[in-house]
């Protein structure tokens, strides 16, 4: 599968018979964040290019019961969105980052072509998200469609 770089971040796609996933890393948590929300509309729309000129933002704020559930929740909100809008995110801000708590204002466009992916949730199945010494890291399953 190919590997990709993306501002502050490195994530790898991964198989699965019936999901899609992702294998991220990044310096801090709140760059993870960013990271699997840019990686995920990667999956989504690989050659979407943001637009300059009619982009609309969203704010966000979500609290869950550990980080794990907090990056499930978080991805599920962008596709929540994305499934109401039909819009590609691709301008991140967290304003709060905390291990259970998050507010963002995301900021994204229409795109000119049709999905190559459909999406339709982030899944908890063999979902990881560790600290090291070094970064963070996770693992994500998205439940797709054919």
């Amino acid at each position: 599968m190919p590997t990709f770089s993306a501002t502050d971040c490195n994530y790898e796609e991964i198989g699965h018979p019936t999901e899609v996933g992702l294998r991220l890393e990044a310096d801090t948590a709140a760059d993870l964040f960013i990271c699997a929300a840019q990686a995920m509309f990667h999956l989504i729309q690989p050659e979407h290019i943001p637009s300059t000129k009619t982009t609309e933002w969203q704010q966000i704020t979500l609290s869950a019961n550990d980080p794990e559930s907090l990056l499930v929740a978080w991805l599920d909100e962008l596709l929540d969105l994305y499934h109401k809008t039909g819009l590609i995110y691709h301008r991140y801000s967290l304003v709060t980052w905390e291990p259970t708590f998050l507010e963002a204002t995301v900021t994204g466009d229409k795109p000119a072509k049709p999905p190559t992916r459909q999406i339709r949730a982030a899944t908890y199945r063999q979902l990881e998200l560790t600290q090291t010494p070094t970064n963070w890291q996770a693992r994500i399953l998205f439940d797709s469609a054919p």
